[in-house]
C-alpha cells in the first residue's frame, strides 16, 4: 500500500515517494505514461515533513543515509516520457533513464541541494529528449551531444561560454538563470534558435552580433 505517493488525474501527474518506487506496478496501473508526468521524491509530503520524521526516527544518522533513491525500477516502464526528480537525494542507477522514452526531464532548480551521485548522466544517451528544465548538476555531462533538444531552461549553468550549447542545432528556446557565462559567443550561429533569455546573469556580455538578447 502506498502511504506517501499521490496520483492527480486532473493535472496528469504521479508523485512517487522514493521509498515506494518498488510499488510502481500498482501506482502506474491504468496510467497512460505518454500523457502523465512521473515525479520521484517526497510524494505527497513536504520536504520538511519527511525530514523531520526521519530525524526523529534516526536521531544519530547525521549523514542522512535514509535519503537514498534507486532508479532501477524505472527500467520496467520504457514508455515513460516525462520525468521529474526532486533534489537532495543520493541517487543510484542513473543509467535507468537511458531505457526510457524521455521527451521531458525536470530537476529542481536548487544549487546547494542538488542530486548527489557518484555516477554521470550522459545526456547524449537520452535519444528522444526535447526539453530539459531545472538546476544544472555536476553529474550531467555531454550536453552538446543531446541533438534532439528543442528547449532548455537551466539554473546555474557553469560554463563560461556557449561552445557546448552551440552544438544543439535543433534548440529553439533557451533560458538560463543565474548562469556563470561570460559571453554569448558560441550561439549566434545556431540555426533553429528563436528565443534566448538570461535572467540574473550579470556577468554575461551581450555579443555585438546579437544585441537584442535579454539579460
Amino acid at each position: 500500500m502506498q502511504k506517501y505517493s499521490k496520483i492527480n488525474h486532473e493535472y496528469k501527474y504521479v508523485l512517487v515517494h522514493f521509498e515506494e518506487i518498488d510499488d510502481l506496478p500498482a501506482l502506474l496501473k491504468n496510467i497512460d505514461l505518454n500523457k502523465y508526468e512521473i515525479g520521484i521524491g517526497f510524494g505527497r509530503l513536504q520536504h520538511y515533513e519527511y525530514k523531520q520524521m526521519m530525524r526523529e526516527q534516526y536521531p544519530n544518522d547525521t549523514k542522512k543515509s535514509w535519503m537514498q533513491m534507486d532508479l532501477s525500477p524505472l527500467t520496467d516502464y520504457p514508455e515513460i516520457s516525462s520525468l521529474y526528480l526532486e533534489n537532495g537525494f543520493t541517487v543510484r542507477n542513473l543509467d535507468a533513464l537511458y531505457t526510457l522514452n524521455l521527451h521531458t526531464l525536470h530537476f529542481e532548480p536548487m544549487e546547494k541541494n542538488e542530486i548527489k551521485t557518484k555516477e554521470k548522466l550522459d545526456l547524449s544517451r537520452l535519444k528522444h529528449l526535447k526539453y530539459i528544465d531545472g538546476g544544472w548538476g555536476k553529474f550531467m555531462v555531454n550536453l552538446g551531444g543531446c541533438k534532439t533538444l528543442e528547449k532548455m531552461k537551466i539554473w546555474f549553468y557553469p560554463d563560461q561560454d556557449f561552445s557546448e550549447i552551440g552544438q544543439l542545432n535543433r534548440l529553439e528556446e533557451l533560458t538560463l538563470i543565474q548562469c556563470k557565462t561570460l559571453t554569448l559567443d558560441g550561439i549566434t550561429d545556431m540555426p533553429a534558435l528563436k528565443h534566448i533569455e538570461l535572467k540574473y546573469s550579470r556577468t554575461c556580455k551581450t555579443s555585438t552580433r546579437w544585441p537584442t538578447a535579454r539579460t
